[in-house]
């Protein structure tokens, strides 16, 4: 276990230049490692002479030394730190004094160099507060124009934020024409509001986001309705959508609103590589399938959609079956906690060959045990075919 003690005798071995070549400092999982000890190391970090001029990852995850966020801006904004790309500090205490602290140095560039940064689990810090952070991001000259991995959520609901702090309030997307290269952006249970979702359509119709592959958005359930209707919006309004993105996550939330114009934004063209869409206790309608909507997709969740009627799900299920180009790649659906359970449209698919590659259905349905049993038959043809192909 490093302590605090430990952090200062090995930031005197930084200012004494005996470490040149560390590329990776790994201090996570210290609870006895504070902002005492994080300030004293990265002050030794200034005061050496060439610094660590090869430090590529830093991680401080599960410690308490998140208040020290100060003194790495001090460290990056010297210059003694000229390669280090990824830092992770999930749930490790940092405070609002600290983003305060880190900020003038964000504003001067000092983070320009960065790939990946974790802030996950902090949650004393208030939404608002992370929103000062990307404002400060984009109100840099540099911005962070190399940064890929962007992580500011939570493991629980309502863990991210302080209640009622405004999420992670962007201004209509001000911020991510700074962050141009982002492609994993992690905002789970960050207490979004309707003005970062709008933000962030704003920020899709302007193509800030073209590289993001990876968006997960679960469990902002204070969105309106009206607000997630923004969102695919701005995908058809847009000239190139976002041709990267790959894996969608709009599960606990109000996004079911937004089903059709979802739909209509892949018929469209502008989620060409989408391939995984989470829409667990949301809803999604026949007319987004029954065209090949969601032709490309290897894995769909729709789980705990209750409020859908079994009429619904009849007409979803059988537009699966009516689709002409059917559903070629998909691998995974998952209806449990549906009222989908006494419709025949997936056997009637798999007869017809519509989900041929299909090997993991889920319906758990406690209440229906028969057609659970009968899911479980089918799945035995479907991997049966799979093998003998």
């Amino acid at each position: 276990m490093v302590t605090d003690s430990d952090a200062l005798l090995l930031a005197q071995t930084f200012q004494q230049g005996r470490m040149p070549a560390l590329r990776v400092l790994d201090l996570s999982r210290n609870q006895r490692l504070t902002e005492v000890g994080m300030v004293g190391l990265f002050e030794g970090v200034v005061e050496s002479e060439e610094g660590l001029p090869f430090l590529e990852v830093l991680d401080l995850s599960f410690t308490k030394a998140g208040g020290g966020l100060g003194s790495l801006g001090r460290a990056l904004a010297s210059g003694k730190l000229k390669r280090l790309s990824q830092i992770a500090m999930r749930r490790s205490g940092v405070t609002t004094v600290a983003i305060g602290a880190l900020e003038p140095h964000v504003r001067a560039g000092a983070l320009a160099g960065l790939v990946s940064l974790y802030f996950s689990d902090n949650s004393e810090v208030p939404g608002e507060v992370w929103g000062d952070f990307l404002r400060a991001v984009g109100a840099s000259e540099r911005g962070m124009p190399k940064l890929r991995s962007l992580d500011l959520s939570a493991r629980l609901p309502g863990a991210a934020r302080v209640p009622g702090a405004g999420g992670v309030g962007l201004r209509a997307g001000l911020v991510w024409g700074k962050l141009k290269r982002v492609s994993r952006l992690n905002l789970k249970y960050a207490n979004l509001t309707d003005e970062t979702v709008r933000g962030l359509a704003a920020a899709v119709k302007a193509e800030a986001l073209v590289g993001l592959i990876d968006l997960n958005l679960c469990g902002n359930a204070s969105v309106s309705r009206e607000a997630w209707m923004k969102f695919p919006q701005a995908l058809l309004e847009s000239n190139r959508g976002l041709p990267e993105l790959r894996q969608l996550d709009l599960s606990q939330t109000q996004a079911g609103a937004a089903a059709p114009l979802l739909g209509r934004a892949l018929l469209s063209k502008k989620l060409v590589q989408l391939s995984r869409i989470n829409l667990r206790r949301s809803s999604l309608v026949a007319e987004t399938v029954r065209y090949g909507a969601l032709a490309g997709l290897t894995a769909l969740s729709l789980s705990g959609n209750l409020n859908v009627g079994e009429g619904a799900w009849g007409d979803f299920l059988r537009a699966l079956v009516e689709c002409e180009v059917g559903q070629p790649h998909l691998r995974s659906l998952n209806l449990s906690e549906t009222n989908a359970g006494k419709e025949s449209a997936i056997a009637m698919a798999l007869l017809l060959g519509r989900l041929g590659r299909l090997s993991n259905v889920t319906c758990r349905a406690p209440y229906n045990f028969t057609w659970t049993q009968r899911i479980l038959r089918l799945l035995f043809i479907v991997v049966f075919r799979t093998d003998d192909e």
